[in-house]
């Protein structure tokens, strides 16, 4: 199950944090847990990125490096009422790892796409075009009039974050590609040539 409803596309989108906080409600439901969190390495070990209704956490943060070779072979594992299991990017690099107390029926194969999501949002949160993109801004700049200064900042932000696709960057602003063709030239901006990232 691939990008399961678009999950990935939600997650990479505004908040990935917030929006990856409903997911994993999603999850936690779909699979009778009682919460859950994904936990992504830090400075000291790790931390919970996000967390819903979990009680016992700590142990896993305090065994990180211990509970990560212990999935390594397989991916996740359920054990004591904890099931864990591995976030990798599309590169196979370790972002993360998705946490549930008691879930009755979580399977890696049939929930792939959630880890896939939830790697994706991971790994989108630590950039900083996550990090300079700011829904407030982006909402009031849908159907806004004029040229100001501090729209065109948030509509290059925008473009920026959809890697210069006018189409969805014009569907996120709630306005037209011809409006956006417009703005760019009046603000004298060529139309930039980026890069796919990997998806």
């Amino acid at each position: 199950m691939n990008n399961p409803d678009g999950l990935i596309d939600l997650l990479v989108s505004h908040d990935p944090q917030q929006q990856g906080q409903r997911v994993l409600g999603r999850l936690i439901s779909s699979v009778q847990a009682k919460g859950g969190a994904i936990l992504i390495p830090s400075e000291d070990g790790a931390r919970a990125w996000i967390a819903l209704n979990v009680q016992s956490v700590g142990s896993v943060l305090e065994k990180w490096d211990a509970t990560v070779k212990a999935l390594m072979p397989a991916g996740s594992r359920t054990a004591r009422g904890i099931t864990t299991a591995l976030l990798r990017s599309p590169q196979g690099r370790i972002v993360g790892m998705l946490y549930l107390e008691e879930a009755q029926a979580f399977d890696a194969v049939r929930h792939a796409g959630f880890l896939e999501a939830f790697a994706s949002a991971v790994s989108f949160a630590g950039t900083t075009t996550a990090q300079a993109y700011s829904v407030d801004d982006v909402i009031q700049a849908r159907g806004a009039r004029g040229n100001g200064e501090a729209l065109k900042n948030v509509v290059i932000r925008v473009l920026d974050h959809h890697e210069w696709n006018l189409a969805r960057a014009a569907r996120e602003l709630h306005c037209t590609r011809r409006t956006l063709y417009q703005r760019l030239g009046r603000w004298g901006i060529a139309r930039q040539k980026v890069a796919k990232s990997p998806t």
